[in-house]
């Protein structure tokens, strides 16, 4: 008997990415895993930039910046105690 094939998950957001009048928003990432941060922007199609791992330290564009179409979020992350 062969072993189960492993499972796999596919994300899917139903949060509206829009504000009422068509803006989309940078959402607040600050303190947030990177699979945190990844779920809150995947509805509004951005591009990722990354730098190190762990939590949400730094982000640009800053929470609440309306974000054009192509923008890019750079995100920085440290480990707890780190200094990046």
């Amino acid at each position: 008997m062969e072993p189960p094939a492993p499972a796999r998950v596919r994300l899917v957001s139903t949060a509206e990415a829009r504000e009422p009048d068509g803006t989309r928003r940078m959402p607040d990432l600050g303190g947030k895993t990177l699979r945190q941060a990844l779920e809150a922007l995947e509805p509004l199609r951005v591009d990722v930039r990354l730098a190190g791992q762990g939590r949400v330290v730094r982000q640009l564009p800053a929470p609440g910046d309306p974000l054009e179409p192509g923008a890019v979020a750079r995100l920085t992350l440290t480990t707890a105690g780190g200094t990046r």
